[in-house]
């Protein structure tokens, strides 16, 4: 997390900066990337130490390249790219060189990058399928394109990802992954079948009267057959039957976690045609999602990213918030709403009424103790690729 008050000593300074704010003191020799480095380090492997949240740290080749990146810069005056000496993680499924690459199940094909952001009160991108490069990622079956993962940053500011989106877009990577849609980065300035959790609500609430005296134009978007997109969806996640990724945790020797078996218990293992005909319910459902956003005069939708805040171990099981829109392939970005769970104000709901057995599942799950001072967090989704109008 990234603070924004109080003085603090120098490392701390350099621990409370986003990226872009790293890249601009480096850029003018306030700091070193060996600094930077340092730093960072220092705080993720006490975070490390916590959450155990970290497969490997590269420390030694990063502080080579922070040595020779910060030689550079004395010598030109001049910083070596967007991104000079900005410390990062990289999931695991992504190849290194020398490196063993581990399959890991954290880009997005439902919500992997979006909920993790909201859980943490952080910012998330998911672009539109075929925007940010693949090649090099390694994922247990691989050529399944009927529902395809995205690579997206996860950052402490919402200029951040705008930096990671044009560092990324500005190398042109479709020279080289042809499948990649050749569009650079832009900038632009500019449901009811669930009931969310009341500090959701509340916080939903806040934005719409914020936007409303801001003189932005609001209305009630009616979800468009989430509920059968949703159906949709988990035929095509593992078209398969979920097979592929059985047969890696067999070779692995571990048993599957309870979410991980949860999910592939929905898998049916689908012939060609039921497969082809799912992937004209998709493109049908995309169809239709952009020509009610235009028929309505929406621009962006503004909605939640799960039914309540970050869920507990083993008990996010409704993913529909983020999941329909990779079956839609809109993209979608999430950011905090500035203010966490909160008892007195967010009480449980006595008179609630469940919708269906999956809402009253849910419901069942909210206690405002349980979840007190947890952050809450924004979706906000566009239409297919305009990834670069998120701004």
């Amino acid at each position: 997390m990234v603070a924004t008050t109080g003085k603090a000593t120098v490392k701390r300074q350099i621990e409370q900066t986003d990226a872009t704010g790293l890249v601009e003191k480096m850029g003018v020799g306030e700091w070193t990337a060996e600094q930077v480095l340092i730093a960072f380090t220092k705080r993720a492997t006490i975070g490390h130490q916590l959450l155990n949240f970290a497969t490997e740290f590269m420390f030694d080749e990063a502080l080579e390249e922070a040595k020779r990146l910060d030689a550079i810069y004395q010598k030109t005056g001049k910083v070596v790219g967007p991104l000079h000496g900005v410390p990062i993680s990289v999931k695991e499924m992504v190849h290194f060189k020398d490196r063993i690459c581990h399959t890991a199940y954290v880009s997005d094909i439902g919500g992997s990058i979006r909920a993790p952001a909201a859980f943490c009160g952080v910012y998330g991108l998911r672009p539109t399928m075929l925007r940010n490069p693949w090649k090099g990622v390694s994922l247990a079956g691989d050529g399944q394109e009927s529902i395809r993962c995205t690579l997206g940053p996860l950052t402490n500011s919402l200029r951040d990802i705008d930096l990671f989106q044009k560092a990324v877009l500005d190398q042109e990577p479709w020279e080289e992954e042809t499948n990649l849609v050749p569009i650079p980065w832009r900038e632009v300035k500019t449901p009811k079948d669930l009931t969310t959790h009341p500090p959701i609500k509340r916080a939903l609430n806040h934005a719409e009267q914020r936007l409303k005296s801001a003189g932005v134009k609001t209305v009630d978007w009616q979800p468009f057959k989430h509920e059968q997109g949703g159906e949709v969806t988990k035929s095509l996640l593992f078209p398969d039957g979920g097979t592929c990724i059985r047969e890696a945790l067999e070779a692995s020797g571990e048993p599957a976690m309870p979410l991980s078996e949860f999910a592939l218990n929905y898998a049916k293992h689908l012939d060609i045609r039921e497969n082809w005909e799912l992937n004209v319910k998709r493109d049908w459902f995309r169809d239709m999602s952009h020509k009610l956003m235009k028929e309505r005069g929406v621009d962006v939708i503004l909605c939640p990213t799960y039914v309540g805040a970050a869920a507990e171990h083993e008990t996010a099981h409704y993913w529909l918030y983020t999941s329909i829109w990779n079956l839609f392939d809109q993209p979608g970005v999430v950011f905090p709403c500035g203010f966490n769970v909160d008892p007195a104000l967010d009480p449980a709901d006595d008179k609630f009424q469940p919708l269906n057995d999956i809402d009253a599942t849910e419901q069942k799950k909210y206690a405002p103790e349980r979840y007190t001072d947890a952050p809450l967090a924004y979706q906000l989704i566009v239409v297919v690729k305009q990834t670069g109008r998120i701004d």
